[in-house]
Formats: structure tokens, sequence, C-alpha cells
């Protein structure tokens, strides 16, 4: 079995973090969502993101999930949609999940995942 990428001090980016201390029940869904194209291999569209939303699953799935994203419409009355697919054996989930490590930051527990 894959081993999961360990977490640095510095691997979720300060942006990323606040992004999720803001939306932590959205980051929860958007890791199940990941975790399940993972497990299967498969792909998943993300109909009418918020642009800003959309910023933030873009570095979550690229950077941290190690998946393919695509994002397209949204223009001229079109809904926009945004596909999260499975790359390659690559993708999987980090060691630690940032909505574990935003939890962490909040109980004032994170220098344990330093």
């Amino acid at each position: 079995e894959k081993k999961q990428k360990e977490l640095r001090a510095d691997y979720f980016p300060e942006k990323l973090i606040e992004f999720a201390k803001d939306n932590l029940k959205t980051v929860v869904r958007l890791e199940k969502v990941f975790e399940e194209i993972i497990r299967t291999k498969g792909s998943l569209s993300l109909p009418d993101l918020d642009p800003s939303v959309r910023r933030y699953v873009s570095i979550l799935a690229k950077e941290h999930y190690y998946l393919d994203i695509c994002s397209y419409g949204g223009r001229h009355g079109q809904k926009a949609i945004t596909d999260v697919y499975y790359k390659d054996e690559n993708s999987l989930a980090p060691a630690t999940l940032l909505s574990e490590y935003v939890k962490l930051i909040n109980r004032g527990d994170y220098g344990r995942v330093l």
C-alpha cells in the first residue's frame, strides 16, 4: 500500500489554512469527495462553485491530493462547472488532512504536527 505524504510545518499555505478556518464544513466535504475520487479512480463535477472557492478547491486538489481539475462554462448564462478527477497512482490523501490541521490549530495543538 502507498505511504501517505508526511506533513511538514509549512505543508499547507497560510491562505489555504485561513480559507479552511472560515469554511471548515466545506473543506471536510471536499476532503471526503477527493478521497472518494481517489478510492474509485473516478471523477466528480462540482457545479456553480463561487470563483473564490474554486481557487482553493484547485489548490487543495492539485497540490495536496495530486488530482487533476478542469473548470469550464460560466459565460453567457452557462453554469460554471469544475471537474475534479483521478490523475494517476500518485493521487492520494495527505497524511494529515487540512481539516485536521485546522482543528489542531484551533485547539492550540499545532506543534504536534511539526
